[in-house]
């Protein structure tokens, strides 16, 4: 994975200065134009900017991203595709121009010291060039020990901001400029016939597919879910077979209800590729979690990422250099249950019982609680509802996993990123396209990825993720409601899209696997461990910790092991991850850091 570092300053008669270096990624050196430009990771149209400008096709990726440059300035990283963030110093107009890409697969970070500008993939390359104390964001942590999604806009430390997905940077003399050039927001309406839809639809995946294999060298995360089943469908159609892919794959065997089993069968019995095991069922995330936490760039890492950052580890053993991986094709696609609600809304309450059962089966529901969930479009039912919600809950389960932070903490965060914000979903008059673009605006998203390029470059490979292509996101955003959810399933048009392309059986299914089970069993596996974690967070975290809430934990671990809360889990584990981080920071010397406590 590219790594990039740029450090840039106006001298005293006001020109400009800088340094640009780049791992793996091109550069173009200062040319009559008095413009330098450096492209960190994967432009994937580089043949539409070649037609675009009129240039050849021998013009490197950075030649082509000065040319843009001169020809539509401010507008080039709306041109741009693929994950890629461009960086453009500009002599003669005394500026200097980042872009990141409109998912935010590229991390981008950057800090003003001393009126210097520093951008680099992470704070700790910043932190290292600076030199400079930058003390803990107590906000940004707080908000992540208590499970909240923070900001896209800030990292772990004070003074050390994130460039946020689909943004620029603009730096001049007088000061630093952000802008906005893409959003969820913007993808525009998409309408037509459903088979002329399911036919673009396809096309626009196998280029994405097409765009992230390298022959000889790829590796595909295949689980036997949606996702990445239909990854390994389309390459296969792409490349005309795929003897030379690897698939490698987390299995459960040992594990009861682990439905992934039959469908990973079916799919090696489909696919010419080479398939490689990684049992996962006695998997510890702490395992691994010291070296995947010096990868990373802050204490943001999911449970899920553990397992999945272990089996990248293996694929990149088996000689893999380029990982596909399906992360995001949830939010990409979306499941269309925002039009359980346009339903509702319009009085299709037998549509919405035929459907329900749809969402049922994913989130492990009742066909009758989906449903319920609706009827507050009944006066009368919402009106009683409502009297009922004002009611004291006597109910106490998940309360360990509650209220961790204290209260000073709690306002820290409140100050920081104001009240908790109202969900899509929770709003009476909510349609598909809000839940869309909310599932894709999340800063969940954007930390995903940064994990996965923090560890990718550790590992010595590059994780490639086809769903997280612009031109995708934004046909998928537009799409009608009854593309996502209908006919019976969810992600319909993802489905009649890789008709033929995979089994039936795995094209057709409407579970999916939950981790959480076997993430608690793993990680309980030496309790008294556990309790001398969340003692020493206890300690360490001081005043940012509900200390009773920490006890409750404690009691947890050592009363139930292995059959804890998966709530519980959850927080032990950000509790633990929070405090190895810490540690992480204590001894980082090199990088010139003046680490400050918690509160």
């Amino acid at each position: 994975m590219t790594a990039f570092a740029l450090h840039a300053e106006f001298c005293g008669d006001g020109s400009l200065s800088f340094d640009w270096r780049c791992a793996g990624g091109a550069f173009a050196d200062e040319d009559a134009s008095g413009v330098s430009v450096g492209v960190a990771g994967k432009l994937s149209n580089r043949a539409e900017l070649i037609r675009s400008l009129g240039l050849s096709s021998d013009w490197s990726c950075a030649e082509l991203v000065r040319e843009g440059w001169l020809r539509w300035g401010d507008d080039l990283a709306d041109r741009l595709r693929g994950p890629c963030a461009v960086a453009v110093i500009d002599r003669r107009q005394r500026r200097v121009y980042f872009a990141r890409d409109a998912l935010g697969v590229i991390p981008v970070c950057y800090a003003i010291t001393d009126g210097k500008l520093v951008v680099a993939e992470g704070s700790r390359t910043i932190r290292a060039m600076t030199g400079a104390a930058h003390v803990l964001d107590n906000a940004q942590l707080a908000s992540y020990i208590a499970g909240g999604e923070g900001d896209t806009s800030r990292t772990f430390f004070e003074g050390i901001s994130r460039l946020p997905p689909g943004c620029w940077l603009e730096f001049r003399q007088d000061g630093l400029e952000i802008g906005t050039y893409w959003s969820p927001a913007r993808a525009p309406a998409i309408n037509g016939e459903f088979d002329e839809l399911v036919a673009r639809f396809a096309m626009l995946f196998d280029k994405a597919v097409g765009h992230a294999y390298v022959p000889g060298r790829t590796g595909l995360l295949l689980s036997g879910g949606l996702d990445s089943s239909m990854i390994a469908g389309s390459l296969s159609k792409v490349i005309g077979g795929g003897s030379d892919v690897t698939a490698v794959s987390m299995t459960y065997r040992q594990t009861k209800g682990w439905h992934d089993g039959p469908h990973l069968d079916a799919l090696r019995s489909w696919l010419p590729f080479s398939f490689f095991d990684v049992p996962c069922d006695e998997h510890d995330p702490l395992s691994d979690l010291s070296s995947q936490l010096a990868a990373m760039d802050g204490p943001w890492i999911s449970y899920g990422h553990s397992v999945t950052l272990h089996v990248m580890n293996r694929a990149a053993q088996e000689g893999c250099a380029v990982i596909l991986n399906g992360h995001a094709g949830d939010e990409v696609i979306g499941y269309g249950f925002g039009r359980l609600n346009e339903l509702a809304m319009a009085g299709r309450w037998y549509d919405l019982w035929r459907l329900a059962p749809v969402a049922a089966a994913l989130r492990h529901e009742s066909r009758w609680d989906v449903f319920s969930f609706y009827l507050d479009h009944i006066r009368p039912v919402r009106a009683l509802r409502k009297r009922w919600r004002r009611l004291p809950n006597l109910k106490s389960g998940g309360q360990a996993a509650q209220n961790l932070l204290s209260e000073n903490a709690l306002a820290l965060v409140h100050d920081a990123f104001g009240p908790s914000p109202t969900l899509a979903i929770q709003s009476l008059h909510h349609d598909e396209r809000m839940l869309h673009e909310a599932a894709l605006s999340s800063p969940i998203q954007a930390r995903a990825f940064e994990v996965f390029a923090h560890a990718s470059r550790t590992l010595g490979v590059e994780t490639r993720m086809p769903f997280a292509d612009r031109d995708l996101v934004e046909f998928s955003l537009g799409l009608p409601s009854h593309a996502k959810l209908g006919g019976g399933f969810t992600r319909f048009i993802l489905r009649e899209a890789m008709r033929g392309r995979v089994p039936e059986s795995v094209r057709t299914r409407g579970d999916k696997f939950d981790f959480g089970g076997n993430f608690a069993a793993g990680l309980m596996r030496n309790p008294t461990l556990i309790c001398t974690r969340l003692a020493r967070a206890k300690e360490r975290l001081g005043g940012m910790i509900n200390a009773k809430a920490i006890e409750d934990l404690q009691a947890q671990v050592s009363g139930r092991g292995a059959k804890i809360d998966i709530p519980a889990a959850m927080a032990v584990w950000r509790l633990i991850v929070a405090d190895m981080w810490l540690d992480l920071v204590d001894q980082d010397h090199s990088s010139g850091i003046v680490p400050s406590r918690p509160l």
